[in-house]
């Protein structure tokens, strides 16, 4: 068990559980009226915790760059899909069934646009995500085949050139977009800068220190600030509420900073070790089932005066249903999977497997 892949696998949870305050302690009431009560008291803290998502974009470009190495295309594109989709095909069957026998309707989708979700890209059939947070994972998708694309098609010693070189891109059709109000297409859109932030970690904390890889960091921050200068006015407009920059940049500055020191810390207990990788284990169950059904139970089964035990409830549930599927099923599916599938990769890796 590596110690890089244990801290990451901390910060994944650190980044689920922003994401799920932002959720249910801000966004759901504030912006999309999905859900009934509200939490004013954690407003000004919740409202950061979209941040999370970045974070989970800067670890997938750390450890995805590290995944791809010594792998196969087959190899690496068996690893990406036996890692995404299993979990991701359950949790969204719960997700479905849940919303609609809580009589969720505001979240409920068809059951045509239900099956439109079955390849994770629901928004290429022009249908609606069965749970709003599936959006990032379409991103993840993108990012995948950026990786495969660039590491079997472009000399190693080009590759941090050629992920700048994606990242510059993105960033200049984001701001054209944006500028003349056209919808570009793009992969993973304005938030490639933040995938390149994780492969220029990863690189640099790996050896490659060249003028190439530092350029990439450099394009990699400009294009994330782009995007969160962004969201200071979508904040504004959408969200009808006011976030700071410098609370914003030093939130993305620690994240960058943990995920250098996950190469860096060494940890000796073991115990400690299993814990960090049992809680990454759980975060992307965690990820998937949190949203919609947490608040179809808070809309259903708490009023005003029981809010505050209702978040607690809920949180709590999520927490332990995720456990749940990672050590019923996510694990042991995961496993039985790659050993059939044959990845060039023992199958034991699997339970640390990056997401």
């Amino acid at each position: 068990m590596e110690n890089r892949n244990a801290i990451l696998d901390g910060l994944r949870l650190v980044a689920a559980l922003a994401v799920l305050i932002f959720h249910f302690g801000f966004r759901g009431y504030v912006a999309e009226g999905f859900q009934l009560l509200r939490y004013p008291e954690i407003a000004d803290f919740a409202k950061y915790g979209f941040l999370g998502v970045e974070l989970f974009f800067i670890i997938s470009g750390y450890v995805i760059l590290m995944s791809v190495q010594g792998r196969s295309p087959r190899s690496f594109t068996i690893a990406r899909m036996v890692r995404l989709y299993p979990t991701f095909w359950l949790c969204a069957f719960a997700t479905f069934v849940v919303v609609n026998l809580l009589g969720q309707t505001h979240l409920a989708t068809s059951p045509l646009q239900a099956a439109a979700n079955i390849p994770i890209l629901a928004s290429v059939f022009g249908a609606p995500y069965i749970d709003g947070v599936y959006w990032s994972l379409a991103i993840e998708i993108q990012f995948y085949v950026v990786v495969a694309a660039l590491y079997f098609s472009v000399p190693p010693k080009h590759l941090a050139t050629a992920l700048a070189i994606w990242v510059a891109a993105g960033a200049i059709f984001f701001v054209a977009s944006q500028t003349l109000g056209i919808n570009f297409r793009y992969p993973c859109s304005s938030y490639a800068g933040f995938f390149g932030i994780g492969s220029a970690i990863y690189l640099a904390e790996n050896g490659r220190r060249s003028r190439s890889v530092w350029l990439l960091y450099l394009v990699s921050l400009v294009s994330a600030f782009i995007r969160l200068f962004a969201y200071l006015e979508s904040a504004s407009t959408t969200l009808h509420v006011e976030v700071s920059l410098p609370i914003m940049t030093a939130i993305l500055i620690a994240s960058v900073a943990a995920v250098h020191l996950s190469h860096r810390i060494r940890i000796t207990s073991s115990r400690l070790l299993t814990t960090l990788t049992f809680a990454g284990g759980m975060t992307y169950p965690l990820y998937l089932l949190h949203q919609n059904i947490g608040y179809s139970i808070l809309n259903r089964f708490f009023d005003e005066g029981s809010r505050w035990s209702g978040f607690v409830v809920v949180v709590v549930l999520m927490l332990v249903l995720s456990a749940f599927v990672y050590v019923i099923y996510d694990r042991p599916v995961r496993t039985a999977l790659m050993r059939q599938l044959g990845s060039r990769r023992k199958a034991a890796t699997v339970e640390r497997a990056p997401g």
